[in-house]
C-alpha cells in the first residue's frame, strides 16, 4: 500500500514539474524577449544598426530565407509571431553595402509588416500607421486633444516598443525606450494597446490626459513568439535552447 501511495505521490509531482517547466520556459521566452529590448534601450547610443552594412542576392526567396540571411551577415536577432508574418511569402531583393533600414524597408513594401529596431534586436511587427503630431506647433483639431502616458510591465518596467492605435482609424503611435508615448485623440476613441507576449489592452479616452497602463503575460501567445538568429540554425533547435 504504501509503495503504491509512493508511486502516486511521484507520478503526481512529474507531472506537477512537467507543468512548471512548461510554464517556466514560456516567462523565460519572454524575458530573453524583454532583455534584448531593453539591453537596445540601455545602450540607444549605439550605432551598430546604422553602421553595418549588408549585401543581399535574393531572387524569389522567402521572407524566412531573408532573415536568415541578415542573421548570417550580422549580429542582428530578428522576433517575430507566427500569426502574424507569412515566412513563405516571396521576396525578390538585391542589396549592395546598405543599411538594414533600407533592406527591411524594401522588404516589407506593400505588406501589412513593420519593423522596431532596439541596437542589434529587430522585431516584426502589424503595421500602425503613424500619424505624426508636431508637438511645437501644437496644432489640434476642433475637439482633440493630447494625452500622454506610459505603458509598464507587470513588474513595473517601462515597455519600449509598444503598439498603440485608435480602433477604427489608421492612427497610432508606439511607446519610446522607456514606455513613454504621446497621442492626438479625441473623446470616446478607443485606444488598443499590443505587444509581442502579452495580453492588450483597450481603452477608451475620457476626460483624462494621461494614460498609464500594464500589460500582462499572455501565455498562450508566448508559444507563438519566433526567434531567428545564430546564422542559419533552425528556428526550431533555437526555441528550443532558449
Amino acid at each position: 500500500m504504501n509503495k503504491f501511495m509512493k508511486k502516486s505521490s511521484n507520478c503526481a509531482y512529474f507531472f506537477h514539474r512537467r507543468d512548471y517547466c512548461a510554464h517556466f520556459l514560456r516567462v523565460m521566452k519572454l524575458a530573453l524577449l524583454l532583455f534584448f529590448l531593453g539591453a537596445g534601450s540601455l545602450y540607444a547610443s549605439s550605432t551598430y544598426s546604422q553602421s553595418t552594412r549588408l549585401s543581399l542576392n535574393l531572387n524569389n526567396g522567402t521572407i524566412l530565407q531573408l532573415f536568415e540571411e541578415i542573421q548570417q551577415q550580422s549580429q542582428f536577432i530578428i522576433f517575430y509571431k507566427d500569426r502574424d508574418v507569412d515566412l513563405q511569402r516571396k521576396v525578390s531583393l538585391k542589396a549592395e553595402s546598405s543599411t538594414i533600414e533600407k533592406i527591411l524597408g524594401d522588404a516589407l513594401l506593400g505588406s501589412d509588416l513593420t519593423y522596431q529596431i532596439f541596437d542589434r534586436q529587430i522585431v516584426i511587427i502589424p503595421d500602425v500607421k503613424v500619424v505624426e503630431t508636431v508637438v511645437a506647433s501644437n496644432v489640434l483639431e476642433p475637439g482633440e486633444k493630447r494625452i500622454s502616458g506610459i505603458v509598464k510591465d507587470d513588474v513595473g518596467l517601462g515597455l519600449p516598443g509598444v503598439s498603440i492605435s485608435v480602433k477604427g482609424t489608421s492612427k497610432g503611435t508606439g511607446t519610446d525606450a522607456n514606455g513613454e508615448f504621446t497621442l492626438d485623440v479625441f473623446v470616446g476613441d478607443t485606444l488598443l494597446f499590443s505587444f509581442i507576449g502579452k495580453n492588450p489592452v483597450e481603452k477608451v479616452v475620457d476626460n483624462r490626459n494621461v494614460f498609464d497602463v500594464v500589460l500582462y503575460d499572455d501565455d498562450t501567445e508566448l508559444e507563438e513568439v519566433q526567434v531567428v538568429a545564430f546564422g542559419k540554425q533552425k528556428k526550431a533547435s533555437v526555441i528550443s535552447s532558449i
